[in-house]
């Protein structure tokens, strides 16, 4: 999941959900100050799954749309 990426990188990050501690065959492959476990692959069975807590699925303009819909909760907390 992570061939070709740099040994660090930028990438949006808007949650307050933190994965702690990972299930059986799981394995922890990124990590922030923030977030203990930001990427992990789980084997289960001939599986293996990928979930990350970043969102390499939003673009720019998406990130400041939700941010902008958001503000007042945002600043509240």
């Amino acid at each position: 999941m992570l061939d070709g990426r740099p040994a660090t990188w930028t990438a949006p990050a808007m949650h307050s959900s933190v994965v702690t501690r990972l299930p059986p065959g799981g394995r922890s492959l990124a990590a922030n100050p923030d977030t203990p476990i930001e990427a992990a692959e789980i084997r289960h069975g001939n599986g293996t799954f990928w979930g990350v807590q970043y969102h390499p699925e939003l673009s720019l303009g998406e990130i400041a749309a939700s941010t902008a819909h958001q503000a007042k909760d945002v600043i509240d907390q």
